[in-house]
């Protein structure tokens, strides 16, 4: 600061003027001073507010630091810990796999033990088949091997009857000669007693040769009697070897044409059923034995239970219709026929019965609980042939009903009566 400019004033006034400059320098001093404290300790403020804020600025870089060190040891970790995830995730699904394909080995091992079992079975059924055969061809054999021999013996017996036939037309030669020579010896003796010798010589020898001829006629006509009521038989005899051969022929055919519908008929019901179930219809049963046909010139059959209809036929490939019963209720007959088959080995039909009618038709009833009939039965239209289950792959007690115009499904509604 510049000193302040003096005044001009009167002498007398001097020395209070120089007092009052001194004060105001004084107080100046006293004023720089503090001045300067004021600033030695704003510098000193500053300079500490600089440190304080040198070591806010560490700390928060210091902050920071483990901040992001942190973040990072959380990022790592949670990194860590998606990988451990998705390590367990791809063992879960690698477990899953495996037992998938496990399950699906043990799948394709069961199937082909069941199509071994089939096999083994058909081969049972084919090799039990091949012997019936032959020892239906020893019986025949045997037969035919009789009706020789009998043949054989009627020849025999026609042969010794000529012999002996001959023997007695040789004995009348005889005779013949034996008379012939007594003749003559009557003629040379030329006396009565040659004539009575002659005529008891002729006499003897038209006896014996009457006797002769009428016991060898005797013994042809037996003979050749016994030759043909033998050679008869043998003939009876061949002629029913060769028809049971026809007939045997015949029933080997048919009975290969049903088994063949019937392996047909087993091969389409054992496709898997559709579980989509539609409008319900009740079903009802009749008994009336007479056989009748529909309006739509179709053969009519008998309904097989009486329920209600969960499942039409077409619906979501169902080759039939499923008809809701309460467990135990009895399965009929819709027409008579023939068991073909009454067993389980279709698992997803359960315990299956298949009837052959005489019409060409096979109905099919499946997921039976008991069956009440075998192969071969003769069953009548109505006849309790099952008690109604859930066998097979059904949730819940149904009877699955097919009726298949040999092995073609048809929809049973257009054949049931009552529809």
């Amino acid at each position: 600061m510049s000193p302040p400019r003096r005044r001009n004033s009167p002498p007398a006034a001097a020395p209070a003027r120089v007092s009052a400059v001194g004060r105001v320098a004084e107080e100046a001093k006293t004023a720089r001073e503090r001045l300067d404290d004021e600033r030695a300790k704003l510098a000193a403020a500053r300079k500490e507010a600089a440190q304080a804020k040198a070591e806010l600025e560490s700390e928060r870089r210091k902050a920071a630091l483990e901040t992001r060190r942190a973040e990072s040891a959380s990022i790592a970790a949670q990194t860590k810990d998606a990988k451990a995830e998705k390590a367990l995730a791809e063992a879960k699904r690698a477990e899953l796999k495996a037992r998938q394909e496990r399950l699906a080995r043990l799948k394709a091992d069961e199937a082909a033990t069941e199509r071994k079992v089939a096999a083994a079975k058909a081969e049972v059924k084919k090799q039990a088949k091949v012997e019936a055969k032959i020892r239906d061809d020893e019986a025949k054999q045997e037969k035919l091997a009789a009706a020789r021999e009998k043949t054989a013996r009627a020849t025999q017996a026609k042969a010794d009857a000529d012999r002996k036939i001959a023997e007695a037309r040789a004995a009348e030669a005889k005779a013949i000669a034996a008379r012939k020579a007594a003749e003559k010896a009557a003629e040379k003796g030329g006396d009565r007693k040659g004539d009575k010798s002659k005529k008891v010589a002729e006499a003897d020898a038209d006896r014996e040769a009457k006797l002769a001829e009428a016991k060898a006629a005797k013994e042809a006509k037996l003979a050749e009697a016994k030759a043909a009521a033998e050679q008869k038989a043998a003939d009876r005899k061949l002629a029913e070897a060769k028809a049971a051969e026809a007939k045997a022929a015949r029933s080997a055919k048919v009975e290969e044409k049903a088994d063949s519908e019937t392996r047909v008929a087993k091969a389409d019901l054992a496709k898997p059923e559709a579980a989509k179930s539609e409008p319900t219809t009740t079903a009802s049963v009749k008994t009336d034995d007479k056989p009748t046909t529909a309006a739509n010139g179709n053969p009519e059959f008998r309904w097989p239970a009486r329920g209600r209809v969960i499942q039409g036929f077409r619906s979501n490939g169902n080759d039939g219709i499923n008809i809701a019963l309460p467990e135990g209720t009895a399965v009929k007959a819709a027409e008579s026929g023939v068991v073909a088959y009454a067993g389980s080995e279709l698992k997803n039909l359960g315990n299956l019965v298949l009837i052959r009618h005489p019409n060409g038709y096979v109905s099919a009833y499946a997921h039976n609980g008991d069956i009440e009939v075998k192969r071969g039965d003769q069953v009548k239209r109505g006849q309790t042939i099952a008690k109604s289950g859930q066998s097979g792959a059904v949730q819940s007690p149904q009877l699955h009903f097919e009726l298949r115009k040999g092995s073609t499904p048809v929809d049973p509604s257009q054949y049931l009566a009552g529809l």
